[in-house]
């Protein structure tokens, strides 16, 4: 059993105003538009899901759209960014604004190693759909050396 969480539109409203909660759910949208929360919450849960795996030795849960618990404010200050910014009427506050500044800087560290989140159940056993490679390494090529090239035009020349 996973201890990784979900992200619901309901979680918004521990971090926003339910007023601007439901001005971001429902102004400004075009015609057959839906919920434009959904898909920042998901774009978010993405971006959070690349930087837990940006780090080698994490593990990301199977059910795709889960998160570590550790890093739930740091998915909702984003998310809040985000959903707010579509309306221009609505302007994030400085506090948003250092929140989601901090979040940034949180993820840059779990990309690091430099901050440890829940490793994931790579099982399953979760709602959403399971990865087909549920452990992502993010290895880096790295030049040791270089190798000595055995043959050139002049030891070449004559033959």
């Amino acid at each position: 059993m996973s201890n990784w969480i979900s992200i619901s539109r309901q979680d918004v409203y521990d971090y926003l105003a339910a007023e601007q909660v439901e001005a971001v759910r429902s102004e400004a949208l075009g015609e057959g538009q839906g919920d434009p929360l959904c898909a920042v919450i998901a774009d978010t849960v993405c971006r959070v899901r690349g930087e837990v795996a940006a780090y080698s030795k994490n593990t990301l849960d199977a059910d795709r759209a889960t998160i570590p618990p550790e890093l739930r404010g740091a998915a909702l200050a984003l998310i809040i960014e985000a959903a707010q910014v579509r309306l221009p009427s609505l302007s994030l506050s400085t506090d948003q604004i250092r929140m989601a500044n901090a979040a940034r800087a949180l993820l840059r560290r779990v990309a690091a190693g430099a901050f440890a989140v829940s490793q994931g159940d790579v099982t399953g056993g979760g709602d959403g759909e399971a990865e087909a490679s549920p452990t992502v390494s993010s290895k880096r090529i790295e030049l040791v050396g270089r190798r000595a090239k055995p043959l050139t035009s002049a030891r070449l020349a004559g033959l």
